[in-house]
């Protein structure tokens, strides 16, 4: 009866009459499967939450322990004691699982004892069916390998892995599709191929998987022979019928009326075609028009893949490829406020995507306070040189508040500029940020404009850890800390204003539209309430010069007027303002600047040549800093060479990340040496790998190289000794512009140092 009901009538559940009762496991009833499963659930939810609310995390973290021995001690297949779920989903088995649930016990709390379960079973057997069983409901013993392989660089993780990938590519055997997929079961046969592409970009260091993966999720967006989107609402020819009962929305309880689904499952992935590309959008026929939670699971982090490697532009907005906005009388957006997160991937160098939030289904593309959606392509630009973004104590109305700080005020009166009635505040904590977004009309063509400026005020803290991300298709091209821009910490009770030179902007080139900015906090624990105000975008700076980066101080709260001296040199010009009755300071491009005075200069540097340095007592100045952990460039005790060095908190995936612009050539350059000292403690592990910068995403050009490859065989730094490391290029080596050495267990770790860090000639 209940699989008559679930198949072939067609009403809504919340108008459903048949019994549903609930299941559960127990001692006498175990499902050690599906304790693991719902373990490892939680264990990565507590690594999701683990910044922004500690509590929850900590909540989440225990229950998975909890299950986690529940399930080891209680040993039995869920679908033998639940006996109603065979006829569904029925469970070949426990051991995946148990390591899957291990590697995540281990990710969250870096307890070694999970780490040696989770091998012990890997090396029993799990790896073994890891290199012939896909990624699937039933199986997830690739997954589990692939998080294994990422958290220790052991390659009998990868392996195996490698193994079935191999086996799903042309060639391996699996079957293809005339059209191109590959196909495994008649039964959602788009399921499993999305599946074995997100594997594939899990290992994404080797560029085989990622073409590969990328013709099988453009395949199900309508690279197909007939041109079919899989995708509900994406593309002009998408299905619009899937065997799902709230879409349907039948009030007889007839799988037949209405014809059409009354409601539109936007960005729900169908089952997919039979063997030889047919397919029809019929909802009867659920083998190939069933959606799931395991159809769009893995789909959905293949594309996020592709999304930040290929770029893409949001979905059913201006510059799309169509609108998902369904014909009145025939299908609505499903009421109430539903997320779309549907995108594309294409082959220009664009940034990702982010989500487009419909509030209700007049306005598929209204944002979250009912303004109008980002304008992408439409680009007027206002005369007089100068885009007002907020100015006084307001936001122009051509522009949005899309922010994610929480609380937030655009209309604070506590501390304001003179003569402006209100500022921005936030508090920046758990990567918060105040995002502002352009709608229309008045996006920022950067062959037109050069100059981003706005003020920062540190309030009664000051010294705030806070970043600057400019945006292109809602996604950022990169991110500088407000400090580094200023050359010196967020002063306390001050207003400071910055101008930022677009052209030497991280990932910010000329005739790049760019619709947004974000000011995001970037220590991930609570930091004191910081202040904003005066967002304007200039044609020139508006104290005039074409520095590569001004910034301006003005001390105090007390109305005060300026006189402006220019000095002009060869390509460049300085300029300092002082506050009058204020003596004025020297310009210079080093050091902390005297206060009421803006002597801060940054210029783009050189690309580094062979045998050149990255670090060396400081960074060279072709480099940027943009690690993600806590360091301090100017340590100075321990040191190697000279008398620097960096100090590094490798916790908790922290990282270094030096970038250059200029980037590194493998033909004429063997690597990257480092030296790396454990300090009175010892014990670290860390890896490290090259990477490129593509469409505001560091993508990754080698394997995650382990400690004990990198130096000399060491499984963990020693303490109080100074151990030479190489990451070397490889012959598949591609042009390179960072390198990243970052903390592989995710949890706490002593403080690590590291010293003369230099590009070896070939």
């Amino acid at each position: 009866k209940q699989w008559y009901q679930r198949r072939v009538r067609g009403g809504p559940p919340e108008l459903m009459t048949m019994n549903r009762p609930a299941y559960s496991i127990s001692p006498s009833q175990p499902g050690t499967d599906l304790a693991m499963e719902c373990s490892a659930a939680l264990s990565a939810a507590s690594v999701v939450f683990k910044l922004a609310n500690p509590t929850y995390s900590a909540t989440l973290l225990s229950h998975a322990r909890t299950l986690f021995t529940f399930g080891d001690t209680y040993r039995g297949i869920y679908s033998d004691s639940i006996s109603d779920a065979k006829g569904y989903y029925q469970s070949s088995g426990y051991a995946d699982d148990i390591v899957w649930a291990a590697a995540w016990l281990y990710n969250a709390t870096g307890e070694t004892s999970y780490l040696n379960r989770a091998s012990s079973d890997w090396a029993a057997g799990v790896s073994s069916s890891a290199s012939w069983s896909m990624l699937s409901w039933d199986s997830v013993g690739s997954a589990a390998g692939v998080l294994l392989y990422q958290m220790t660089g052991n390659n009998a993780y990868k392996t195996p892995v490698e193994s079935i990938l191999n086996y799903w590519q042309p060639g391996g055997g699996i079957t293809y599709t005339p059209g191109g997929l590959a196909w495994n079961s008649q039964w959602a046969s788009n399921r499993y191929a999305a599946n074995a592409a997100f594997i594939g970009l899990s290992l994404a260091s080797q560029s085989r998987y990622v073409s590969w993966a990328k013709t099988q999720i453009d395949y199900m967006l309508g690279t197909n022979p007939q041109s079919q989107s899989y995708v509900i609402g994406f593309g002009n020819k998408s299905p619009k019928n899937p065997h799902h009962r709230a879409s349907h929305h039948s009030l007889t309880n007839s799988i037949g009326s209405p014809t059409d689904n009354l409601y539109l499952l936007t960005g729900a992935l169908v089952g997919g075609p039979d063997q030889d590309d047919s397919w029809s959008d019929d909802r009867n026929d659920y083998v190939k028009n069933e959606v799931a939670i395991d159809y769009n699971a893995a789909f959905t982090g293949a594309v996020a893949f592709l999304v930040a490697q290929y770029g893409g532009t949001p979905y059913g907005t201006s510059g799309s490829a169509s609108s998902t906005t369904s014909t009145t009388g025939t299908q609505q957006q499903t009421p109430p406020a539903t997320t779309t997160t549907t995108t594309t991937t294409g082959t220009q160098q664009t940034p990702p995507t982010t989500t487009t939030t419909t509030t209700g289904s007049s306005n598929s593309n209204a944002n979250p306070n009912s303004q109008s959606g980002p304008s992408e392509n439409s680009v007027t630009q206002p005369s007089g040189g100068v885009v007002n973004i907020y100015s006084n104590g307001a936001l122009s109305s051509s522009w949005g508040d899309w922010s994610w700080a929480t609380p937030r005020s655009l209309a604070d009166t506590t501390v304001v500029r003179p003569g402006s009635p209100a500022s921005i505040s936030f508090t920046p904590q758990g990567w918060n940020a105040v995002y502002l977004g352009c709608t229309s009309g008045s996006c920022i063509d950067t062959s037109k404009y050069s100059f981003l400026e706005f003020w920062v005020n540190g309030g009664s803290g000051g010294n705030q850890n806070v970043g600057l991300a400019l945006l292109q298709n809602q996604a950022s091209v990169g991110l500088k800390k407000i400090s580094d821009l200023l050359g010196r910490a967020i002063p306390a009770n001050s207003w400071v204003k910055v101008t930022v030179n677009l052209s030497t902007f991280p990932g910010v080139t000329s005739g790049m539209v760019l619709n947004g900015l974000w000011i995001q906090d970037q220590a991930g624990s609570a930091q004191s309430k910081i202040y904003l105000d005066g967002f304007d975008y200039y044609s020139s700076s508006s104290s005039s010069g074409s520095l590569s980066t001004t910034t301006t101080t003005t001390t105090g709260t007390k109305p005060a007027s300026t006189s402006t001296t220019t000095t002009t040199g060869q390509g460049s010009s300085t300029t300092t303002t002082t506050t009058t009755g204020t003596k004025p300071a020297s310009t210079s491009t080093t050091g902390t600047p005297s206060t009421g005075t803006a002597t801060s200069t940054t210029g783009s540097g050189t690309t580094p040549g062979v045998s050149s340095t990255i670090y060396d007592d400081s960074l060279n100045s072709a480099w940027q800093d943009w690690g993600w952990a806590g360091r301090n460039l100017a340590n100075t005790s321990p040191v190697h060479g000279g008398s620097r060095s960096i100090s590094f908190d490798a916790s908790f995936y922290g990282g270094l990340y030096f970038y250059c612009p200029g980037g590194l050539d493998p033909s004429k350059s063997s690597g990257v040496s480092f030296w790396l000292n454990g300090g009175s403690s010892g014990g670290q592990t860390v890896k490290a790998r090259l990477v490129k910068l593509v469409g505001g995403n560091s993508v990754p050009q080698t394997d995650d190289i382990p400690l004990n490859t990198l130096c000399s065989g060491y499984n963990t730094l020693p303490a109080n000794t100074w151990v030479s490391c190489t990451l070397s290029f490889t012959s598949s080596s591609q042009t390179s512009d960072g390198i990243q050495i970052m903390d592989t267990k995710g949890a706490s770790q002593p403080t690590l140092y590291v010293d003369d860090i230099k590009v070896l000639a070939k």
